[in-house]
């Protein structure tokens, strides 16, 4: 009688034999690995001490976590990465032992494809977006599977949030859309939760700039008839790109308000401009001034920084801008983006795409008065005008950070 042996592996040429159970699987030498290599997995199975073997239930942490993902990483695309010329022909001669090789490595592959979606699913985070007033809001949210919306709706239920009250901005600023998905954004950088429920009040202009003709006067406004205006000098003309359309002001250029607005220690202004094409010039660009030599410019440009500046004093003049180091203009991505001053009292604060970028100390005087001209000094003094000029608002009170991430958006 023949004598009973141990079933071993499939011999080649035996493809569809029963392949091994687990424990003669343990210590076998794969299709794919050299004689006398064993396998990572069976030399954890056999206990001897791999460096890469699984950390146990109790010593898990984020590091230890993160270390084996980064080397499942590593191992990957060495393994990808290898140049194995001998199977880059065209075509490659049949051999049983071949094909239970790349078979298997197919099955293998497939459950590490399994594996990793499994781990994106299973990536956790909680999110702690602020607040312009500075309250956190806690809330958990899963990158491989949530929707911008799905963590809206999280924040709506654990905090008791009013809906389509407010919206997530992260750094840039970066509006998060409700469907893209989270994993599509930096989720460790800043993100803020901006609510829109509280409109500005107190509109004194508004000036739309949306007339193919820069010579019709009787552009739109609100609550006063200051939205008439005239143009001073030639240097003004039709701007208009990517379907919004403004005025170009340049050289001395100037436009007039028949009827001055007044401040009285608060302010909002809002305008929307075209970059880069407001980057183009160095030096002062006013965007409004006063009657007199002496009055005051609440939004200047000068080397692509943003601040004001005011010829007060016979001894000199008063100019503050945040530095670039702060905040660069000369970073703001192509295209039309609003710009924003708000004045209260004794400061200024300034605003990009509705999200703040920095602020200044002024001295009460300065924010009383009138302003009487918009993109460049009085009579058109200086030698190069604002730029690009177009939905041009004033409000006489202060606006929130709130209110400005909400004028931002609605215009």
């Amino acid at each position: 009688k023949a004598k009973k042996t141990k079933k071993g592996p499939p011999a080649a040429g035996n493809v569809g034999n029963e392949l091994p159970t687990e424990d003669e699987e343990v210590g076998r030498e794969s299709p794919c690995c050299p004689p006398g290599m064993v396998e990572p997995e069976a030399e954890a199975k056999l206990g001897k001490g791999s460096k890469h073997a699984a950390p146990s239930e109790e010593n898990l942490s984020d590091e230890a976590i993160t270390a084996e993902i980064c080397h499942m990483d590593i191992e990957v695309t060495k393994l990808v990465s290898a140049k194995r010329r001998k199977l880059e022909l065209d075509t490659l001669p049949y051999d049983s032992l071949s094909l239970q090789a790349l078979q298997h490595t197919l099955h293998e592959a497939k459950a590490l494809q399994e594996l990793v979606l499994g781990c994106l699913q299973k990536l956790s985070v909680t999110l702690r977006p602020v607040s312009m007033g500075g309250e956190e809001y806690p809330v958990p949210a899963y990158p491989g599977r949530d929707l911008v919306r799905d963590v809206v709706t999280r924040l709506i239920s654990v905090h008791g949030l009013p809906k389509k009250a407010f919206r997530m901005v992260t750094e840039g600023p970066v509006i998060m859309s409700p469907s893209d998905e989270i994993i599509k954004y930096d989720l460790v950088a800043p993100i803020n939760l901006v609510f829109l429920n509280d409109p500005i009040d107190e509109q004194r202009l508004r000036l739309p700039f949306d007339s193919e003709d820069v010579g019709d006067r009787t552009d739109s406004h609100s609550g006063t008839s200051a939205g008439d205006w005239q143009s001073f000098a030639d240097n003004i003309s039709n701007f208009k790109i990517d379907g919004r359309s403004g005025v170009a002001v340049s050289g001395h250029g100037v436009l007039k308000l028949d009827s001055p607005i007044q401040i009285d220690g608060h302010v909002t202004v809002s305008v929307w401009t075209h970059f880069p094409t407001c980057n183009e010039r160095n030096g002062y660009r006013v965007l409004l001034d006063g009657p007199t030599p002496e009055s005051r410019i609440l939004l200047c440009l000068c080397n692509k920084k943003l601040g004001y500046y005011w010829r007060h004093r016979a001894a000199g003049s008063a100019h503050k801008f945040i530095p670039r180091e702060t905040f660069d203009l000369g970073a703001v991505s192509d295209g039309w983006h609003q710009l924003g001053v708000v004045g209260d009292e004794t400061s200024l604060t300034y605003y990009v795409d509705g999200v703040r970028v920095g602020s200044q100390t002024c001295e009460a005087e300065f924010l009383q008065g009138s302003i009487d001209f918009i993109g460049n000094t009085a009579q058109g003094i200086n030698q190069e005008g604002f730029s690009v000029i177009s939905d041009f608002r004033i409000f006489a009170t202060s606006a929130t950070p709130d209110q400005m991430m909400e004028l931002a958006q609605s215009e």
